[in-house]
Parts: C-alpha cells; structure tokens; sequence
C-alpha cells in the first residue's frame, strides 16, 4: 500500500475496510487510513462517513463512526447518537462510543452510562475511555454518574477495562474524597501491573501519604516504569529522593522526568 497521504479519499476508504475485514485487531493500517481521513476533514469526506453509518457492514459503520469522531458535533453528533440507539454490534458500539467521547459533548453522556455496563469488554472499554471527556467544566463529585460508572468499571473482569477507567479515574477527572481514594487504594493490588500503576499515580496525584511507602517500594524494583516516577514527582516527598538517586545509575526511559522528580522530592532545591 502507498503511504495514506499519497491515497486519495476513496482509497483510503478501501483499504481501511479491507484492513478491518481481514486483521482483526491489528489495526496499524487501519488505524493510519482513520487518521488521514481526519486530518483532511473536507466535507466531503464528511458526507461519506455519514453514508458509511448505514452501510449494511458493520466494519463500515464502524469506519464512519470512527472518521466522524474528528468532525464537529453540529455534523456527527446527532447521526452517532441515533446509529447507538439502534446499534448491535459491540466493533460498531465501540467506534461509536470511541467517536463520542472525542466530540465531548455531554449530550452523549446516558449512551457512553449505557455502554459502561454493555456485555461486550471491547465496549466497556469504549466507555471507560470515553467517559472522562464527558465531565464538562464542573467540578464532579463523588456520587456524580461519570464517577460512579468509573468506579464500577475499575472492577471490570477485564484488565485493559480496569486500566482504561483507573486512569480516568486517578488522572483524567478532578475528583477527591474517600470513596475514590479507597478505590485507589484497592486497586493497588490489583493483577494487572498497568492498573496498580495507574492507581498509585491517581493517589500520589491527590497527595495521599499512604500511597508514599508503596511508591518508595515500586522505586527500588528490578523493573520500574514511568508511572512510578511520575508518581514521585507528584508526591514530592523526601522520603522518595534515595530511590531516585538510585535510578540515576541506570534508568534511561525519560532522563528528564526522573530529573524533575528528584528536583520536586529534594529538599535542598527551591520551588
């Protein structure tokens, strides 16, 4: 295949739904073909979007969900909402959620809530991505829905729905309290190393001093990930400061973040 920028719009069309038809889950392509068809945005390409929606193929309904998540919601949001509301394939369900969630418009709110308890992971999956875009301007509570469908999906059977929605959780919306904390907390021993990450960032984010021993353990492992420095920054506590020093001798994945941290854990740096 040429590269997608060399492709005209109609090409580009066809081989993502031949890509998708025919790899599954391995979506580069597929993935390259969405992107570029965003990056024109014309009109027209808006118009052929909005006719994939009907499309008797699925894999086309879900091109065109996908595409148009890049449009304004005065264009797309109006026709994804009605494809959802009659939609029962969890590949479209997904774009369609997925589309949502990039126009970030809180009218689409009780269809993301819907999909958050669909019986389909790809879908919840959809959701937890999803949701946090969906919080507006207000400062959320605890007993908000976005919130609480967050919490519910952290305890999803499946791993890559509980990291999606503990990010969303811990980082992506700006809510405090026992309950959430308590969340954390728990999924702090959670399977999924990905998750813990997560949820210790979300702790450390919040200046929780019980996250502080657990951070100074993850820093003196034998594999130590972004997150955790990323969480040392946030906490900025002497007490993580030897750990980091420690890492200075080999860790190599971002020597400027793990430069940060250490300035925001040293006590001898002025802020």
């Amino acid at each position: 295949m040429s590269g997608p920028a060399e492709l005209s719009d109609d090409d580009l069309v066809a081989h993502a739904l031949a890509v998708h038809v025919l790899s599954g889950d391995d979506t580069e392509v597929y993935d390259a073909c969405v992107a570029e068809l965003q990056r024109r945005g014309t009109a027209p390409i808006g118009d052929r979007a909005l006719g994939l929606l009907a499309d008797a193929r699925s894999e086309a309904r879900a091109l065109g969900a996908d595409v148009l998540g890049h449009f304004a919601a005065d264009t797309s949001l109006a026709p994804l909402l009605a494809l959802a509301d009659q939609e029962t394939e969890p590949l479209v369900l997904d774009s369609v959620v997925g589309a949502l969630g990039q126009i970030s418009d809180q009218a689409a709110l009780p269809v993301v809530l819907t999909a958050a308890g669909h019986a389909s992971y790809r879908v919840r999956s959809a959701a937890a991505k999803a949701l946090p875009a969906l919080w507006g301007t207000d400062e959320l509570g605890e007993q908000d829905p976005i919130v609480l469908a967050l919490i519910a999906l952290t305890n999803d059977e499946d791993q890559e729905v509980r990291n999606w929605a503990t990010f969303g959780l811990g980082s992506q919306v700006s809510v405090d309290g026992n309950s959430v904390r308590g969340v954390l907390r728990g999924l702090l021993n959670d399977p999924d190393d990905d998750t813990r990450a997560e949820a210790m960032v979300g702790l450390a984010r919040r200046q929780d001093p019980e996250v502080t021993p657990v951070v100074v353990a993850a820093l003196a492992a034998e594999e130590v990930g972004r997150l955790t420095v990323e969480a040392a920054e946030f906490l900025a506590s002497p007490a993580l400061l030897c750990g980091l020093r420690g890492l200075e001798e080999w860790w190599d994945v971002d020597e400027e973040l793990l430069a940060a941290a250490t300035r925001a854990c040293d006590p001898d740096v002025q802020p």
